[in-house]
């Protein structure tokens, strides 16, 4: 008789690839987790983009028209119920908030604007923030490349 006999090298081999399988599963789920964050966000930038691009537009349709001030007045109103419907304003705080956000985005670069925009911020307090972040990020990034 035998100290080993070899059932529990094939039960402890069959431990080892379920255990194999899981963390490759694990793996596989959280790639696809990435990469469904990626294509959403792709989504939101380019709904963005889409946005601009139909704002301006409308703008420029606007005035194109040769409608009398009051007409355009009127429209513009509208134009901005509209968009604070879409955004789900509700008080003065929150207008105020996505006017400054979106001046802020107007001024800064399509980066900062597209990191932004990627981070869903709501407020002007949070903007301001975020952009210092990213610059100081991108810098101590770039100054560690440097070195090396």
């Amino acid at each position: 008789m035998t100290l080993w006999d070899g059932s529990d090298f094939t039960f402890e081999l069959l431990l080892l690839q379920r255990e194999q399988m899981i963390l490759e599963h694990e793996q596989q789920m959280r790639k696809q987790k990435l990469e469904l964050q990626a294509r959403e966000s792709e989504r939101l930038l380019e709904y963005e983009r889409l946005k601009c691009h139909e704002r301006s537009r409308e703008q420029h349709s606007l005035f194109q028209m040769r409608q009398t001030h009051v007409d355009v007045a009127r429209e513009l109103i509208s134009l901005c119920n509209r968009w604070c419907t879409a955004v789900g304003v509700k008080t003065f705080q929150e207008l105020f908030d996505l006017v400054v956000l979106e001046q802020f985005k107007n001024i800064t670069t399509k980066r900062i604007t597209t990191y932004i925009n990627e981070h869903q911020i709501k407020t002007a307090a949070q903007v301001a923030g975020l952009a210092d972040e990213f610059i100081l990020t991108r810098k101590s990034f770039r100054d560690t490349s440097q070195h090396d």
